[in-house]
């Protein structure tokens, strides 16, 4: 018979979903032919057992064998027709918005509340005018004086507010707010002007539950010092409200932050302490498993229910039901069915990379086979396994034992951290080198802080004074924690940028990882010793791993990237050598536009520092996103100590107009620079430089115009860009003004147009002249602007004139992000939203 079926079954559905997303133009072939792959492949596992020996099959597999391509169907269907469902319900919902059948004013039922940084975030459900899920509500902190504390979920609400669609990301790194919200099934946000209570909750359960949590946190508030109330406060009722975001920042560096999540640690410490503290009270065996059932639900209902918790909660309580039934609970099936029982209702969640990292960190922790077999330190027994009688303890000071106890116990977060990193990698772009050994030291701690957080949270208030040493060792441990984390980031390599891993890189990583595996099984056979081959192959693998995850991403061909960064410019050059050159950064309508948009698509393209960031003038649009990158390398002042913080792009110079130099945003740029020796130098027309297989010639302006009194974008810097027989034209801000004396430069560099040219100030049309296009002749023309802007930008009847000049015109605000390859002769361009169908539809 085959061994767990619901493994199998459960593994094929995931595939089935996992596909399904990864692959969003899969056809029905290929769905059909994976399933029939599948299917062969049970086929042959269960004809053939360990070792490639025949096996008698019987009913059973034969019924497996026939249902495990119809789950692999399930799955890939399933995910189908909810991304498909998702996007039909939000173009309905957008087509009744732009046709005001939508009002105002929504009615619903609070169902919970979060804190941030400068606003609250209120979920509601109910609200018939919008959509059948829940509705997010922003409420700015300083546009609404309004304390969320006072809501409890049950409130009936009325909210007066602009309602607004989410949005898919503009380019790569980014965050897509569309596919995380309607994941958790919340599908339209309302950026609240008025919020009023209709009528109170009358519900018991979240009154209580309202009250504890304000109980918890004023305790934690008046009683632990410093970071610490935070800390608790988040990985005890996983409100992250009073997190310091430097603390947070330390902790993510150094691969700790998912202590701060409530998962297995937290649901089975519960659930399971409750448990067996009822039965050492010698209490009825089914009334202390009821106990753990009961509290294990309730706390994971208190806490949320994210996705790390739901596995948990629902592990634990499979586990405790087969005490319940007097059975062994099967970790591995248990896993499966936790992912099945989250992801059949909610297909999407499995795009979430809190869901992705808690199944995993498990799942790899359940293929080592010390964390199979192995139990605490051995005692002393005698040959027939037997304690015998008298004998001492003396694996305390037995050297060799605690050796090998070291070693049993180092393998298993090597299997975890092995698992993670290339979900790291994939979803944010860059690994903590260090994680492994730093975690040997947080997660055994855990076993003691968690608890004696969990007693202060609940007793501070009333303990007072007399929790004072209880305050104190949890203050003492992640203070400790701290001085770590600030210890391994000091260390070279500390984080490190791997950029964005694609789906055949990640298979092939984690078939590297799994041939580690099996060397590192075949190495320790039951009751054989151990085979240095087989530990040196699995040890080869895992290195083979760590060098494809931190290889640099390099491109085939030389591209040139248009950011979608709103109402701003950002360019990015990459070159099949190594050079990496931004063509500035910045925008006036997006908020932290360096940390948010400019910061995660450099990291998602794997790069790790700039050789040169021109910047065509000191305006805000402009040089905002680069100020950004050099201020979030700063080190912290709480951490200690002067230096760059790890998994930061480095820029190596700076390069702007002679002009801009007296210009007071110099200066500001300047004193950004000094702490990391970036280099600020200034060119100007005539000038040429070299980076590699890239010439960039200096156009505009030169060094006569020091005095020029009239627009400052009429300075802006303007390059030619040549690569091969490629060339590209940067023009900044410049006005019509000064066209003529760009194309007298063209014509004094023998420069007769070029291929591609950036249209000057986001499309305005006051730049771009019949004459000016005439002289340049470009084939493609790339428009940096902002939706629905201020401006109006592109003007009409600038992209009539690009139009009469036969030119293939690309705006950031229909397009998105926009990449151009070429080898040097032959150009290609891609739209970056449209090679995912998920994404192209909602643009």
């Amino acid at each position: 018979m085959v061994l767990r079926p619901v493994l199998w079954l459960g593994l094929a559905y995931i595939t089935g979903e996992l596909l399904a997303w990864a692959i969003p133009e899969v056809s029905a072939g290929m769905i059909l032919s994976g399933a029939v792959c599948l299917g062969i492949y049970g086929a042959f596992g269960m004809t053939f057992g360990k070792w490639g020996r025949l096996r008698k099959i019987k009913a059973a597999d034969l019924a497996v064998f026939a249902v495990l391509p119809l789950f692999f169907l399930w799955g890939c269907l399933n995910f189908y027709s909810a991304m498909s469902w998702e996007m039909d319900s939000d173009d309905t919902l957008r087509k009744k918005i732009e046709e005001g059948e939508v009002g105002t004013t929504f009615v619903g039922t609070l169902e919970r509340t979060e804190e941030k940084t400068n606003s609250w975030y209120f979920f509601m459900s109910g609200c018939e005018e919008l959509s059948e899920g829940q509705i997010l509500v922003s409420i700015k902190k300083t546009e609404l004086d309004i304390p969320g504390t006072d809501f409890t979920p049950g409130d009936i609400l009325s909210v007066s507010g602009e309602p607004e669609l989410f949005a898919p990301p503009g380019n790569e790194g980014g965050f897509n707010e569309w596919l995380y919200y309607h994941s958790r099934k919340i599908r339209a946000r309302i950026w609240a002007d008025q919020v009023s209570v209709l009528k109170e909750s009358a519900s018991v359960l979240e009154i209580g539950a309202k009250n504890l949590r304000l109980w918890i946190r004023d305790g934690c508030q008046r009683w632990l010092r410093g970071s610490s109330a935070g800390i608790t406060l988040s990985m005890v009722c996983g409100d992250t409200s009073l997190m310091d975001p430097n603390v947070d920042l330390l902790y993510q560096k150094s691969g700790i932050s998912h202590i701060l999540a409530i998962s297995g640690l937290h649901i089975t410490f519960l659930g399971m302490g409750i448990f067996q503290l009822l039965r050492k009270l010698r209490l009825p065996a089914k009334l202390c498993i009821l106990s753990g059932m009961g509290a294990v639900i309730v706390y994971g209902w208190f806490t949320g229910m994210a996705s790390s918790t739901g596995r948990s909660v629902i592990m634990t309580l499979i586990s405790l039901g087969a005490r319940w039934t007097g059975r062994t609970c099967d970790r591995k099936t248990a896993l499966v069915l936790a992912a099945l029982i989250l992801l059949v209702p909610s297909p999407l969640m499995i795009t979430q990379p809190g869901f992705l990292l808690s199944f995993a960190a498990v799942g790899c922790l359940m293929l080592c086979p010390e964390e199979q077999g192995s139990g605490p330190l051995p005692q002393d027994k005698d040959n027939s396994g037997t304690k015998r009688s008298g004998a001492k303890k003396r694996w305390l000071w037995d050297g060799q034992r605690v050796l090998d106890f070291l070693k049993n116990h180092m393998i298993s977060p090597i299997y975890v951290t092995a698992g993670m990193f290339p979900v790291l990698s994939g979803c944010f772009y860059e690994i903590s080198m260090y994680s492994l050994i730093i975690n040997l030291a947080v997660i055994p701690l855990m076993n003691f802080v968690y608890p004696a957080m969990l007693v202060a949270a609940l007793t501070a208030p009333l303990a007072g004074h007399a929790g004072f040493f209880l305050y104190r060792f949890i203050e003492g441990i992640l203070g400790f924690y701290e001085a770590l984390c600030r210890l391994s980031l000091k260390l070279p390599g500390a984080a490190m940028i791997t950029g964005q891993m694609s789906v055949p890189a990640i298979c092939l990583l984690y078939g590297i990882f799994g041939a580690g595996a099996v060397f590192h099984h075949r190495a320790r056979p039951a009751g054989a010793r151990k085979k240095p081959v087989f530990l040196a192959a699995a040890l080869c693998s895992l290195l083979c791993g760590i060098c494809l995850l931190l290889a640099p991403q390099r491109p085939q061909h030389m591209t040139v990237t248009m950011v979608d960064v709103g109402q701003g410019d950002c360019f990015l050059l990459q070159t099949p050598d190594g050079k990496n050159i931004l063509v500035d950064g910045g925008s006036s309508d997006e908020k932290n536009v360096g940390k948010y948009t400019i910061i995660p698509f450099l990291k998602a393209r794997g790069v790790r520092s700039l050789d040169a960031v021109f910047l065509s003038h000191m305006d805000e649009d402009h040089i905002c996103g680069v100020e950004e990158i050099l201020s979030s390398s700063v080190w912290p002042s709480s951490w200690g100590g002067d230096l760059r913080i790890p998994g930061s792009v480095e820029i190596k110079n700076i390069i702007v107009s002679r002009t801009a130099q007296n210009d007071d945003g110099y200066e500001k740029l300047r004193r950004l620079c000094d702490p990391w020796k970036t280099v600020c130098a200034a060119a100007s027309a005539g000038e040429e430089l070299s980076f590699g297989d890239v010439k960039i010639r200096v156009l505009w302006p030169g060094e006569e115009m020091s005095d020029f009194a009239g627009d400052k974008n009429d300075l802006s810097l303007v390059l030619h860009i040549f690569y091969g027989a490629f060339d590209m034209l940067f023009t900044g801000d410049i006005g019509a003004s000064v066209e003529s004396g760009i194309v007298g430069q063209m014509e004094a560099w023998g420069i007769s147009g070029c291929d591609v040219l950036k249209v000057a100030h986001h499309g305005s049309k006051n730049s771009t002249e019949d004459y000016f296009l005439s002289h340049v002749r470009p084939k493609i023309a790339l428009i940096s602007c902002g939706r629905d802007n201020f401006y109006g930008h592109p003007h009409e009847e600038l992209l009539r004139r690009l139009e009469m000049a036969k030119c293939k015109t690309y705006v950031t605000s229909w397009d998105g992000e926009l990449i151009i390859e070429t080898d040097g002769k032959y150009i290609k361009t891609v739209v970056w939203g449209q090679g995912d169908r998920y994404n192209r539809k909602r643009r």
